[in-house]
């Protein structure tokens, strides 16, 4: 009898009778298609804020929802709102600071192991704020439409290195470090997609992932010198004063990167990076010398140089590779791999790395008939 009455029950549960007890309590036909997840700290937990971008004139849908794990609050979304919440649409993931400084880890947990969910999701921190302030700060339109622009801009080399879960949880597998890009939250101008007195995202450079957690961020010229030395520059632009002359914007369409590992008495010491750079003149105010063009290409190498080195003291400061080099290193050196993997962690932070720009900026139509080629290795 005991038996009977479970099944009883049960088909009572899919037939209708007592609905509220099922999760997915919603018409099917009336589903809200997630695309974005922001994960903070909650007092019992961790606070997990969704949303859906806007979708055939119906505004954006955020929503909140607070537990003691990931999959708890993502369940606990469920009974908010009049939609069936859909959870396999989803594909970008917003960080807040001071979850990513206790650490990433449950985070790609629950990715990995939701049925719904995958390790293709792109992801961001929030520097000094926090991801549901982020998300909400889509209004009608929705944060993932503000996510997609970001992502757009970073194909033409005006924003920053994406960085998916898997990619992150592979290096995380090998105790590697590595960046994920973050976002500022910031007043919204006219011209920046919002009304007077809201907020949008604006790229932040790179949060630095050292075992799992936060330790800095990296902006400004650091973060310059990471895209730099991940060969990622397509559509930077430098602009160089000349001395006496007129201001010269170039941009920056190849990098060429290089490491080669500095041995002394069979013991790793140093490392030398090699950094070619491509340029094209994009903006002068007049047809530049021969004399002037020599100018810029030095004045080009030094800046880049320092961009670079500001990245790697950075990186050594945090005794985190977050750029890789020790994969450079052994792949410049095979017969050399096993030595340099037996002492990469203690060593790392007291080699000598010395770097070296050689810049080419490319002839312009009008301005001179061929480039001009230099070298430069920063102090």
């Amino acid at each position: 009898m005991k038996r009977l009455a479970a099944w009883t029950l049960l088909l009572s549960l899919l037939s209708g009778c007592g609905r509220a007890a099922l999760p997915y309590a919603r018409e099917m036909g009336d589903m809200a298609l997630l695309r974005t997840m922001g994960l903070d700290v909650a007092q019992n937990g961790v606070e997990l804020t969704v949303s859906t971008a806007k979708q055939s004139g119906r505004p954006a849908l955020a929503l909140s929802a607070t537990g003691p794990s990931v999959a708890y609050a993502a369940q606990a979304v469920q009974s908010l709102g009049d939609s069936y919440v859909f959870y396999g649409h989803v594909d970008q993931m917003l960080l807040g600071e001071e979850l990513a400084a206790r650490g990433v880890g449950p985070a790609l947990d629950h990715l990995a192991r939701e049925p719904q969910l995958g390790l293709g999701v792109d992801l961001w921190v929030v520097q000094g704020g926090r991801a549901s302030d982020a998300v909400f700060a889509g209004g009608d339109e929705g944060v993932p439409a503000r996510l997609d622009q970001l992502e757009v801009d970073a194909g033409l080399g005006a924003a920053n290195i994406g960085c998916t879960a898997l990619r992150l949880m592979s290096v995380l597998a090998r105790g590697a470090s590595t960046c994920i890009p973050a976002l500022i939250l910031a007043p919204a101008r006219e011209g920046d997609g919002g009304q007077g007195g809201e907020q949008t995202l604006l790229p932040g450079g790179y949060a630095v992932i050292r075992e799992g957690k936060l330790v800095c961020f990296l902006q400004g010229d650091e973060a310059l010198g990471v895209e730099l030395l991940q060969e990622q520059v397509g559509g930077h632009i430098v602009d160089i004063d000349l001395s006496g002359g007129p201001r010269v914007s170039l941009r920056v369409e190849k990098s060429d990167v290089s490491c080669e590992p500095v041995f002394q008495d069979g013991e790793l010491t140093g490392l030398n990076i090699t950094c070619a750079l491509s340029a094209r003149v994009a903006q002068t105010e007049r047809t530049l010398s021969p004399g002037q063009l020599q100018e810029v290409t030095r004045a080009f190498e030094l800046l880049e140089g320092e961009r670079m080195v500001a990245a790697l003291e950075r990186s050594q400061y945090w005794d985190a590779d977050f750029l890789g080099l020790e994969y450079w290193a052994q792949q410049s050196s095979p017969s050399r791999k096993v030595d340099i993997e037996r002492v990469w962690r203690e060593s790392f932070r007291g080699l000598t790395i010395q770097v070296e720009v050689r810049g080419y900026v490319e002839r312009s139509a009008g301005m001179m008939d061929e480039g001009v080629e230099h070298g430069k290795t920063p102090g």
